[in-house]
Formats: C-alpha cells, sequence, structure tokens
C-alpha cells in the first residue's frame, strides 16, 4: 500500500484555511461574498470527497483522508466566526501582526483561535485511530 502523503505533504496541507485567516481584513472580505464562498465550499468539499474515495479504496490512511477533509471542517468554522465577528463589532477584523493599537482585544481573540485551529488540524491529522 502506497500513501499519498509523500507526494502531497499533506503535514502541511490542513493549516490552508486558518493560514488565510490570520490576515483579517482579506478573510473577512472572502467569508462574506457569497460568489467566493460557493468556491471555496465547493473546492474544499471536492478534496474532501476525493480523500474520502481515496480512504475507502485503500490507497491512504486516516491520518491523511482526514488531512484532505480538514479545510472544509475548518472553512464551516472560520466562515461563522468571521461573520458573527463583524455582525457583533460593526467592522470588519483588524490584521493584529505586528499592530500593538489598543481596543483590539476581540480581533487577537479571533486571531488566537485561528492558530489554536492550524494546531488542532496538524494534530489531528497525525492521529491513528486503534
Amino acid at each position: 500500500m502506497h500513501t499519498v502523503q509523500t507526494y502531497l505533504g499533506v503535514a502541511i496541507f490542513p493549516c490552508g484555511i486558518p493560514f488565510l485567516t490570520l490576515f483579517a481584513p482579506l478573510a473577512y472580505r472572502m467569508f462574506t461574498s457569497a460568489r467566493t464562498l460557493i468556491v471555496l465550499f465547493g473546492a474544499t468539499t471536492a478534496i474532501a470527497l476525493i480523500g474520502c474515495g481515496l480512504f475507502l479504496s485503500g490507497d491512504i490512511n486516516f491520518g491523511v483522508a482526514f488531512s484532505l477533509g480538514s479545510p472544509l471542517l475548518q472553512l464551516a468554522i472560520a466562515v461563522p466566526l468571521f461573520r458573527a465577528f463583524g455582525r457583533w463589532l460593526g467592522r470588519p477584523p483588524e490584521d493584529v501582526v505586528y499592530n500593538f493599537k489598543k481596543g483590539l482585544l476581540w480581533d487577537r481573540l479571533l486571531a488566537g483561535s485561528m492558530v489554536s485551529l492550524i494546531w488542532a488540524s496538524a494534530v489531528i491529522s497525525n492521529w491513528k485511530p486503534t
């Protein structure tokens, strides 16, 4: 049984959506545009279905299949977070990297939650069921 993991570098792949969300203003514009969301959900769903198909055929293991499916899960978490942020505060989130202005507590919490999502995706994608 060969694995696709060596060819795709799947250890980095699940970090795509949370990495995008670290650029908060760009991510907010993308997550509030219906047209962009259709493309993002379509692409991540297709990748997840490919992962399921390869796992069911026995070509890849569970960790790789989860890595291929995790962008869909991440998008399902990140989009409501960003939309709730915009609705609750009435403004898009600001980029907090090297931004030390006062009044960005909620922006920093949003960025921190996205960083933890990156970490969780990396840990879960390397998990092997017993």
